[in-house]
């Protein structure tokens, strides 16, 4: 009696669980359907489930990039837009930018700056404010520090977005992000980024010192105090794009010094303390110290753009 009492309930487990796998079947299955008559045009897989899964996992990822889209259209911003007139040769200063600078150069035409402001409360954006001045020389980009906004939170990221015409010099300092910049026919000098430095190409002197990233240069000319970089978070590649006559210097480089160059002659060898070689006629500085990455120097004599 007891047996038959168990095959009972046996049975009766069995067929329970049959009407919950039919059920569950159905719907993936009346789901799956209603994804593709939704969806006609969506390449599903065949089998039920599976294109039901995978269909659930793209619409979960879109409604997550929306809901991010929505989310920054939705952060308090204000942004700046101004054009100014400057002289073949002038020096363009940008100093104090908390988010990243993004410089564009071009053949001629007037300078533009665009400056885009966000914050987590749009009563946040009346402290760290962002300056633009014509100076005699040129231009001064500058974002106003409040020390006491900061300590009582009141925090504003900005990006600093710059159009130039490339005959201009660049001294940026004091940038918490990266800096990108096309081709500029002066002297760019660089202190205090946060973040990595991308150069199309520079034409004068290049002074790189305390960048927290990447240095990625390319360099047409050395002017007269050539190359001084010290104080590399990460790797360092400059491409030369003409001749290259030089006194090369590297100090404290804790990865790779290759140097990819025609008519070097080894002063000191590599792997000392110290690596000395000249390049070609020498003469010119190019110094590099303090590196916490590879160095990596490479020449290239065809023209830009080739």
């Amino acid at each position: 009696m007891h047996t038959t009492l168990n095959q009972s309930r046996v049975k009766m487990v069995l067929a329970a669980a049959a009407l919950i796998t039919l059920s569950v079947v159905a719907g993936n299955t009346y789901t799956t359907a209603q994804a593709r008559a939704a969806s006609p045009g969506t390449n599903a897989r065949a089998a039920g489930e599976d294109g039901y899964t995978e269909r659930k996992m793209v619409m979960n990822t879109s409604q997550a990039s929306s809901a991010v889209a929505a989310s920054a259209q939705d952060e308090p911003r204000d942004e700046s837009h101004q054009t100014f007139q400057l002289a073949g040769g002038a020096r363009v200063e940008v100093l104090n930018v908390s988010g990243q600078l993004e410089i564009e150069t071009t053949a001629g035409g007037p300078a533009e700056v665009r400056v885009i402001r966000t914050a987590r409360d749009a009563a946040d954006l009346k402290y760290h404010r962002v300056t633009v001045e014509q100076t005699p020389t040129g231009l001064l980009v500058r974002g106003l520090e409040d020390r006491a906004a900061y300590k009582r939170g009141r925090q504003v990221q900005q990006l600093v977005k710059l159009k130039l015409p490339r005959t201009v010099s660049l001294s940026i300092e004091g940038v918490g992000g990266s800096v990108t910049v096309g081709e500029v026919d002066g002297e760019i000098k660089a202190e205090r980024v946060g973040g990595s430095l991308e150069v199309g190409a520079v034409g004068g002197s290049l002074e790189v010192t305390r960048l927290g990233g990447h240095l990625r240069a390319g360099v047409l000319g050395l002017g007269e105090r050539g190359i001084r970089i010290s104080g590399v978070g990460g790797h360092v590649e400059l491409h030369f794009r003409n001749e290259l006559n030089a006194d090369l210097e590297a100090t404290s480089i804790s990865g790779r010094l290759e140097a990819e160059l025609p008519n070097v002659s080894m002063l000191e060898p590599e792997g000392s303390a110290r690596t000395r070689a000249r390049v070609g006629a020498g003469g010119t500085p190019l110094s590099i110290n303090k590196v916490n990455g590879h160095v990596r120097l490479t020449q290239d004599s065809r023209p830009s753009g080739q």
